[in-house]
């Protein structure tokens, strides 16, 4: 899934899927990332979010980040997060969500 400032790509392995982000998660780019994670939602599937070729995140893609830990947890799926660029994990030390977000090296 593509736009002009991000970008997603979905690596499978069994049942585990990467979605490797590149650009800048917010307001008019967070849809393509959901849509790449509603896709790849079902039962024992093992999700992985590569947030390394992320430059920027506002809030919005905050919210997507804890929204889609707490749908795993519903919906029989699992979701972590690996990663984040430096920008991405200052974002998340601020806002003190790195430590509730499942976090993998």
């Amino acid at each position: 899934m593509r736009h002009d400032l991000f970008t997603v790509s979905v690596r499978e392995d069994g049942s585990t899927a990467t979605l490797g982000c590149q650009g800048e998660i917010d307001l008019s780019t967070v849809s393509i990332l959901d849509a790449a994670l509603a896709e790849q939602r079902r039962p024992g599937q093992s999700i992985v979010i590569d947030l390394s070729g992320v430059e920027f995140m506002d809030s919005t893609g905050i919210k997507l980040l804890i929204e889609a830990d707490a749908l795993s947890r519903q919906d029989g799926h699992t979701v972590t997060f690996t990663n984040p660029s430096p920008a991405v994990s200052r974002v998340l030390e601020i806002t003190g969500v790195r430590d509730h977000l499942p976090f993998i090296d």
